[in-house]
């Protein structure tokens, strides 16, 4: 494959899926995540499972536009461009069975990760995809069963 790939929200589910389904077609990957702890769990699965060091693992807090310039920055000096963004990372928040117990808080916290995380990502990573003459950035939405989270609208009238 010979590309360079920039992954977060890589330490379990899609996101792991998709960093070892790009180092077993032979990308080098740089897999973030908030949870350090389970993504080196899952890098070093994936590099077992390879037979290399293809995937390097980073902690990271897509809200931070620091932590943003730190991971791009710390691609290019390993591996010398970011040919691919894939934005994956997503949080639900402390939902209840009933929109009317989800605070503000916790809104504005999902909102900071699964829309302004992306933001800060892709105007990182821009500059530095720009001076490769054609890279590729893939934003995913977070997905889960919503349907025990949320009750239909047609439920909330008595």
């Amino acid at each position: 494959m010979g590309r360079w790939q920039l992954l977060q929200g890589a330490a379990g589910g899609q996101g792991a899926a998709e960093a070892r389904l790009f180092a077993k077609e032979g990308a080098k990957v740089v897999a973030t995540d908030f949870n350090y702890e389970l993504l080196e769990q899952t890098i070093k699965s994936i590099n077992d499972e390879i037979g290399s060091e293809g995937v390097l693992g980073l902690k990271h807090n897509v809200a931070s536009e620091e932590d943003w310039e730190t991971v791009v920055s710390e691609t290019v000096n390993r591996f010398g461009k970011v040919d691919i963004l894939i934005n994956n990372a997503g949080i639900l928040g402390s939902l209840s069975t009933d929109i009317t117990g989800y605070s503000r808080e916790d809104f504005e916290k999902v909102m900071e990760v699964n829309t302004t995380g992306k933001f800060l990502g892709i105007r990182a990573a821009v500059p530095e995809m720009k001076k490769n003459g054609g890279s590729s950035i893939v934003i995913l939405p977070f997905e889960h069963d919503f349907k025990k989270h949320f009750i239909p609208i047609n439920q909330l009238h008595n």
